[in-house]
């Protein structure tokens, strides 16, 4: 397996297992700033936190959960160890937690601003804030467009920077910047990333682990994913319902303190 195709493992650590965050694609642990490390060292009892972050070029026909597995393996902390502490994604990777939780590794799930690669026939679009949701702004997508066009890795990382986390100054944005402009590259590589299998919902009502759903507010471009959230708290049958007032793409980072108290406290008392 080339270097490209592999999940990056960050943070690994001795002791308990750990909490595994896993970063959203085109990024790395960068993505997570101190967050993650933050959360492990407020919740104690030795847990550690683990970032994974998905291969630049995965191998045609890759198993998500599969591929993850195998990186952990390799650092000591496959199967054999017993259940991750949790696992936390965002977005669309919610489907990959959820999938480590029914084969019975990971102990606990947190699911930041989850989201759906695909819907159910049956979606329910018509609630409040719904019609506030639309593409990304004009601007943002001309300028895309042009930072693409020009192969300017800077101006794309400026961009991301400024419209992912908005909030985000000083050495952590320097940071993001780099990454982003790291990542550059994989944009004008064949797509090989297919969409995680599954409409992850439908896998919630047996699922026998707590779960906490920290959502963005009921409107505005966020309102679809609180829509998700609220349909998985009513879906998993030990599912816990956090709203936070931030409706950033990468709230752990323009808002931390709005999901630090939720996630240790709930992470404490798994």
């Amino acid at each position: 397996m080339s270097e490209s195709s592999r999940v990056g493992v960050t943070g690994v650590s001795s002791g308990e297992a750990p909490v595994v965050f896993l970063s959203p694609i085109l990024t790395d642990h960068r993505v997570w700033g101190g967050f993650a490390q933050t959360v492990t060292e407020q919740v104690g009892s030795g847990i550690g936190a683990i970032v994974c972050s998905w291969p630049v070029q995965p191998e045609d026909g890759f198993d998500s959960v599969a591929i993850v597995e195998a990186a952990l393996e390799e650092h000591g902390l496959g199967p054999s160890v017993g259940p991750l502490a949790a696992v936390v994604a965002t977005g669309d990777d919610a489907a990959v937690a959820v999938r480590f939780a029914r084969r019975g590794r990971a102990q606990a799930l947190v699911l930041i601003r989850p989201m759906l690669s695909r819907y159910p026939e049956d979606f329910d679009l018509a609630f409040d804030g719904c019609d506030e949701i639309g593409p990304p702004p004009e601007e943002y997508l001309d300028a895309l467009g042009a930072a693409m066009a020009a192969g300017d890795p800077a101006a794309y990382a400026e961009l991301q920077v400024r419209f992912l986390a908005p909030t985000v100054t000083g050495e952590l944005a320097v940071t993001l910047r780099s990454m982003f402009a790291e990542t550059f590259a994989a944009l004008s590589l064949p797509l090989r990333w297919v969409p995680h299998p599954g409409v992850w919902l439908e896998d919630l009502a047996d699922l026998d682990v707590p779960v906490l759903l920290l959502a963005p507010p009921f409107g505005g471009s966020a309102a679809l994913s609180a829509r998700v959230a609220q349909l998985a708290a009513d879906a998993a049958p030990r599912a816990e319902l956090v709203t936070y007032a931030d409706d950033s793409e990468l709230p752990w980072l323009s808002a931390p303190d709005q999901l630090v108290g939720p996630m240790v406290g709930f992470l404490a008392g798994r």
